[in-house]
């Protein structure tokens, strides 16, 4: 199970949450604003992990460099994104 949180680079987006202050950031919204995205997010989670699976090959989660100089077009081209609406 470990190596599951290692390829998805979570434990580094935790970390990084921590280093941006991002939980000040959240102590900053009202719980309505809170409430209103977690439904968002509800409604929208059967719609991500279908297309996250549609995907022609896995996101590099820890070696993204090369993809920085590159159009975002190009990038959902060869990763088949699709852009939710």
């Amino acid at each position: 199970m470990d190596d599951f949180w290692d390829d998805f680079g979570f434990l580094e987006s935790g970390w990084g949450y921590n280093e941006v202050n991002a939980f000040d950031l959240f102590r900053q919204y009202s719980f309505g604003h809170i409430a209103k995205n977690i439904w968002r997010l509800l409604r929208s989670a059967p719609k991500v992990i279908v297309r996250a699976r549609s995907m022609t090959k896995p996101w590099p989660f820890t070696d993204y460099g090369p993809y920085l100089d590159q159009p975002i077009v190009e990038i959902r081209k060869a990763f088949n994104i699709q852009v939710l609406e």
